[in-house]
């Protein structure tokens, strides 16, 4: 309801009718008091307000507290991503939110409502939804006050003392910080926004009945002044006191109503007072509306431009989802190429697998082969061994000529000494191949066939003693790994040999003549077989023969590096009644320690030599010194430190027993070397087989357009590799020590009396193996991908 402020300076009959309405308005009140707090859910504020307004009130018995709370409408409901409009949410969800602000309003009034209850004041809510709180509050008040102006205006008599409550507001609360009261109570909005409450008289009951005296009598002076006795009527609080003076003589009881009207234009010119405060307090919440409302266009705006923004933001999703799809296609495509490249490598590599199951075939049938050959071999040595034995028990025809008839009996021919000159050209310096202790030995070519043809000096009488007994020897016995005697010239004291095109071993342990070195299987070969053909003479039967000169000199290699011991001058039957000499003879480097001081030469010197030659084609180096040489790297486990460079890398672990071996042979003590068979032969025969298969292996192998030779530096996993040998491990073991090694290095690595860890040098607890089926497993794979080859 609007008021209008009232002003000394105005006059009239609408000023009378002003002042009849307030006087209506305050009648028409309820008896008891009436006083609205706003309350909001910050309790911390509108707490304070409601005990302000409970402690200044008159009569709490009668008195009425309304708790006013405005709420916004519920339009958009909270969530993670933001606002979102309640149209756009389930009813079940929006119900469930209407529900929980509902409850948590409830809980909030019903904590105001206790506060009243122990105050023993009557209260009761006032909710009302509004966007805006100051409107809302001034809006409450300013129906209430038309509500009641209407009444007043409508009814002549005062109506009864009613509780007012608009039928279209509902439950409420929320409050201000501070309550201003005047003769009833005034309040603040949230905002602190001062808004003017429609106000109840304090003292209404008291003036009920003069007040309608009161109004009578201005009804009787607003007559007079129309009819035209009182043209203009000055309300000013002078004014009336003249016209109440002037109407003492009229009526006996002017001044009781003076008294009663000046009472009642003093309420009305407070009531004045505070509507003015409350129209500027309107005018401000008006002002703030208007700025909430630009603030809002504002938002508008940038609502506007965030919904262009999204607009592009949609388009451009759009364009990379269109990419995505196009990128998926592309990736499905490769997948198909993947999997088509998939099975591709899968049948490659089948085939590949069964390439090298067949390869390994190969290669196991040729050591077969070779294994075949050489049993072959033993078994026609055998066969010879027999015969011989045979021969010799048949009864000999004792003539002058016996020797030489027992040369023809093995197609030892007998040849004159022309054939012999002119085989050698006579004896031409070109055809001289080396020079001996006993005599020259030179190159010739008879029928067609390439010979050496070793010549004694004249002048020599031990040499011919040597011959003969060369002779003697070579006419009886034949294996593959002795030099084949083809004839002799008993006439200028000739012998005449196979032809052994790579000399001997001494020259190609040198590398004489720029030679390429001896590969290391190639050295392990040649052990074997030198062995071999010791082994063959110290089984001899009635009574074995020892060659006693045991060297590199006199072992000669065939054009295939096949080698055979020659320079059978010194050689002898071991018999028990053989008597000592009384001077040494052979080289000093390679004699029997105990022969050097006894005179008696046996099997066992010849098993002595055979560990001089042995560490000779492990080191490369001379003889002499090389026992102790060998024996203090092994001591220092630096044994790859004195082994033959040249001859490629070597098997360590099998390295490690040929060494132990031959240090065995060369033993001081003559008891306490090993017997050619089966001790030695059986470690070297070993060591052929071998040598044989990784010989086999050291071929070129293709794989693809690309040719692996032997000994090219291949990447190969450390932990594949034996830590003996050095090799890539095909059966490998785990150790006490924890380390994993090839079964056959550990093996023999223990066989010798060790107990300490090849890796730690410290003692093991025990000697047993285990297999790494894992690492075999992984070493399979590596190799059957192909990075082996």
């Amino acid at each position: 309801m609007r008021t209008r402020v009232i002003s000394q300076e105005q006059h009239g009959p609408a000023q009378v009718t002003e002042i009849e309405e307030i006087i209506h308005a305050a009648n028409s009140y309820p008896p008891h008091e009436k006083i609205y707090v706003a309350v909001g859910k910050d309790m911390s504020e509108s707490v304070n307000a409601l005990k302000w307004a409970l402690l200044n009130l008159k009569n709490r018995r009668t008195a009425e507290v309304i708790l006013l709370h405005i709420q916004p409408p519920l339009r958009y409901m909270p969530s993670p991503m933001g606002r979102i409009p309640k149209n756009k949410v389930s009813k079940d969800v929006l119900k469930q939110y209407e529900e929980d602000v509902e409850k948590e309003l409830n809980n909030c009034m019903n904590k105001y409502l206790d506060i009243c209850s122990r105050a023993k004041a009557k209260a009761e809510p006032l909710v009302v939804e509004k966007d805006d709180i100051s409107k809302g509050i001034v809006e409450v008040i300013s129906e209430q006050v038309a509500y009641q102006k209407s009444k007043s205006h409508t009814s002549p008599k005062p109506p009864e003392a009613t509780t007012f409550k608009p039928d279209h507001l509902s439950r409420s609360v929320s409050s201000p910080p501070n309550i201003q009261r005047e003769s009833g109570a005034s309040i603040r909005s949230p905002s602190n926004f001062p808004v003017a409450t429609e106000c109840i008289p304090a003292r209404a009951e008291e003036v009920n009945e003069s007040a309608f005296e009161v109004s009578a009598a201005i009804h009787q002076i607003s007559s007079q002044s129309e009819a035209g006795e009182t043209p203009q009527i000055d309300l000013t609080p002078n004014n009336i006191e003249v016209t109440l003076q002037a109407s003492q003589e009229a009526s006996p009881d002017i001044e009781t109503l003076k008294l009663q009207l000046s009472e009642a234009l003093q309420v009305a010119e407070n009531e004045i007072v505070r509507r003015k405060k409350a129209e500027a307090d309107a005018m401000k919440a008006i002002h703030k509306v208007k700025d909430l409302e630009a603030v809002l266009k504002e938002r508008d705006k940038e609502k506007e431009d965030a919904t262009s923004q999204l607009k592009l933001t949609e388009q451009t999703c759009q364009e990379i989802s269109r990419r995505r799809d196009e990128v998926e296609e592309e990736l499905q495509e490769m997948e198909a190429k993947l999997t088509s490249l998939a099975t591709n490598l899968n049948r490659v590599s089948c085939e590949r697998h069964e390439a090298v199951h067949k390869l390994e075939q190969a290669r196991q049938k040729l050591a077969a082969v070779e294994e075949q050959n050489y049993r072959v071999l033993q078994q026609r040595d055998a066969e010879i061994k027999e015969l011989q034995e045979y021969l010799q028990a048949m009864p000999r025809v004792e003539t002058s000529t016996s020797s030489s008839s027992s040369v023809n009996t093995l197609d030892c021919r007998e040849y004159s000494l022309d054939d012999i000159k002119s085989a050698t050209c006579n004896f031409s310096e070109h055809f001289k191949l080396g020079k001996g202790g006993y005599g020259i030995v030179y190159k010739g070519e008879i029928r067609r066939t390439t010979v050496a043809v070793k010549l004694l000096r004249e002048d020599s009488v031990e040499g011919r003693q040597e011959f003969q007994r060369e002779i003697d020897i070579l006419r009886d016995i034949r294996h593959q790994h002795l030099v084949r005697v083809v004839g002799s010239c008993f006439e200028r004291g000739c012998i005449v040999y196979e032809y052994m095109s790579n000399g001997c071993l001494a020259d190609r342990l040198s590398c004489k003549n720029a030679t390429p070195p001896l590969p290391w299987h190639a050295r392990f070969r040649i052990a074997a077989e030198f062995g071999s053909a010791l082994q063959y003479l110290h089984s001899f039967k009635p009574d074995p023969i020892v060659h006693h000169d045991v060297k590199p000199e006199n072992i000669l290699l065939d054009e295939n590096y096949v080698s055979k011991i020659s320079d059978f001058g010194l050689a002898r039957l071991v018999r028990p009644d053989s008597c000592p000499e009384s001077e040494p003879r052979g080289t000093f480097a390679y004699m029997d320690p105990e022969y050097l001081t006894s005179g008696e030469y046996t099997t066992k010197s010849d098993v002595y030599s055979l560990g001089i030659v042995i560490l000779q084609l492990l080191t490369g180096k001379p003889a002499l010194g090389l026992v102790k040489e060998v024996e203090r790297a092994l001591e220092n486990a630096k044994l790859d430190q004195v082994l033959d460079p040249s001859a490629g890398e070597w098997p360590f672990m099998q390295a490690t027993q040929l060494a132990y071996l031959a240090l065995h042979c060369t033993e001081p003590v003559r008891n306490k070397r090993p017997d050619l068979q089966p001790t030695v032969m059986k470690l070297l025969d070993q060591l052929r087989n071998f040598a044989v298969s990784a010989s086999n292996s050291s071929r070129p192998v293709k794989r693809g357009q690309k040719s692996v030779q032997a000994g090219e530096e291949i990447h190969v996993p450390s932990f594949f590799l034996c830590p003996i040998s050095k090799e890539v491990m095909q059966d490998p073991y785990v150790a006490a020590d924890g380390f994993t090694y090839e079964k056959e290095a550990i093996e023999g690595w223990l066989d010798y009396g060790r107990d300490t860890s090849p890796m730690t040098n410290k003692r093991v607890a025990h000697k047993n193996l285990v297999p790494n089926y894992s690492l075999k497993s992984a070493i399979r794979q590596w190799q059957e991908r192909g990075d082996l080859l």
